[in-house]
């Protein structure tokens, strides 16, 4: 149940990253032939409780993050994720105490990821985004492969970006006895840039579904950056799982991290 809570918790930290906008904004991709650079770490983590079961569990998480992001045109981009997870976890049923730790390396990820600004020249913005993946630290009969589609949307007004988003996404080539159903994320959030101050701030509200265990996680998110230069911004940001649930699991965690983006 751990890694499946650090990875719904960490959909808030990836907040996707046309034209000549700020790094740092939802709608941003690469110019043509332009690179994009983000480092990311982060420490998590995830308490499942059962009280019908008298069972209690906490993992922790530290998460290590790059994204290179290709240019193809000034509205599209290919971009590559990959990360890796250093995990523990303590467990009890109110009698017994131990915890184990993950001490094998297992626990890569990566994702292919193309976006697209339908609409991006005027206060308007659409972007549609499609990704093929792979999380070793799902495998239980194999490493988890999904295909993800995805839309945003989203109005700038002045300094503030209001914006929804949506992604589903759908196991393939899986065993029928292993995580085979779609699971959903729903968005919404609030961007802010202020140029003066070179400061922006990302707040998000999610929602995430995943049929298979029929697991529910509300979770709040912030991300607020330093512009440094047009092409570089350091970042601070957080989340925190404001409600969950699996069946009679009551699930809570949180999120804090550092990030770095690069422009070239």
């Amino acid at each position: 149940m751990f890694k499946k809570a650090f990875l719904l918790l960490g959909v808030m930290s990836l907040a996707t990253s046309a034209g000549a906008v700020e790094l740092t904004n939802p709608f941003y991709v690469p110019q043509e032939g332009g690179w994009a650079s983000t480092t990311s770490y982060d420490y998590s983590t995830v308490t499942v409780k059962n009280d019908y079961a008298g069972t209690r569990a906490k993992g922790y998480a530290h998460t290590a993050t790059q994204t290179l992001e290709y240019g193809l045109s000034d509205v599209w981009s290919l971009g590559v994720t990959v990360s890796n997870s250093w995990l523990k976890g303590t467990y009890s049923d109110y009698v017994d105490l131990y915890s184990t730790t993950d001490s094998d390396d297992k626990n890569i990820n990566f994702e292919i990821t193309s976006k697209y600004n339908l609409v991006s020249d005027g206060a308007l913005k659409v972007q549609s985004i499609l990704a093929y993946g792979q999380k070793e630290d799902y495998a239980e009969l194999g490493a988890y492969k999904y295909a993800k589609v995805g839309a945003k949307i989203g109005y700038k007004m002045g300094y503030w970006t209001p914006y929804l988003s949506g992604t589903a996404e759908i196991p393939v080539w899986q065993s029928d006895r292993d995580d085979n159903e779609i699971k959903y994320t729903g968005t919404a959030g609030l961007y802010t840039y202020c140029p003066k101050m070179k400061v922006s701030v990302d707040h998000q509200l999610s929602v995430d579904y995943d049929e298979w265990n029929e697991t529910r996680l509300y979770t709040y998110g912030i991300e607020a950056a330093y512009h440094v230069t047009k092409n570089v911004a350091v970042s601070a940001y957080g989340a925190y799982i404001i409600d969950g649930e699996e069946h009679k699991k009551d699930i809570h965690g949180n999120q804090i991290g550092l990030r770095l983006r690069l422009g070239f």
